[in-house]
C-alpha cells in the first residue's frame, strides 16, 4: 500500500461497488476453485490464484447483455498475519 493510503481507498479506486450496484456487471460467485493454482512470485513473498496460459484470476465479472468480462488479477502478500493486496 502506498504512503497516505489505506485498504478502503484502494478498494474504492477499483470501482467494484459502482460496477455491481449499477447492474452493469454481475460477479461470478462460484468459481471452480479446483481449476486454479496458487502461483508464487518474488521468492514466495507475492502470490495469486491463476488459471490457464494467461493466468486468469477467479475474480471475474460479466458485463450484462454482452460477452465482455472484467477480471481483476491482484498480487497478494501476507503482512502481519493478514492477506493483503500488494498490487
Amino acid at each position: 500500500m502506498a504512503d497516505n493510503s489505506n485498504p478502503r481507498i484502494f478498494f474504492d479506486s477499483m470501482n467494484f461497488e459502482r460496477l455491481t450496484d449499477s447492474k452493469i456487471y454481475t460477479p461470478r460467485l462460484f468459481p471452480k476453485w479446483q481449476d486454479y493454482k496458487l502461483v508464487k512470485y518474488k521468492e514466495g513473498r507475492l502470490f495469486r490464484l491463476e488459471k490457464g496460459n494467461f493466468g486468469r484470476s477467479p475474480i471475474i465479472m460479466d458485463k450484462n447483455g454482452t460477452e465482455y468480462i472484467y477480471t481483476y488479477d491482484p498480487y497478494l502478500s501476507i503482512i502481519d498475519g493478514k492477506v493483503v493486496i500488494a498490487r
